[in-house]
């Protein structure tokens, strides 16, 4: 199975604050996940987004795909269909 996309785990948010420092060893650790992913091709998606800040400094940073609370809850197959309905 081809590899598409790099996966960043909630700890990594967690870690930056409430209001994350570009300069920061997580936020470095971050960037250099991204470029290289972009390098290989790949998609970096970042978990655990719960905060606007978070979104925000992520946006900021060229971050193009994330989960998490904040952008939306977990939802089963007919929820999932619900919203993309609402959305259209």
């Amino acid at each position: 199975m081809p590899i598409r996309a790099i996966k960043l785990g909630q700890g990594f948010l967690s870690s930056l604050g409430e209001d994350p420092l570009p300069e920061s060893p997580t936020a470095r650790v971050l960037t250099a996940v991204k470029s290289m992913g972009e390098g290989l091709g790949l998609g970096v998606i970042v978990e655990g987004i719960e905060t606007k800040a978070q979104h925000r400094y992520l946006l900021a940073q060229g971050f193009r795909f994330g989960q998490g609370y904040l952008l939306g809850r977990p939802a089963d197959a007919r929820g999932t269909g619900r919203r993309l309905k609402q959305r259209r």
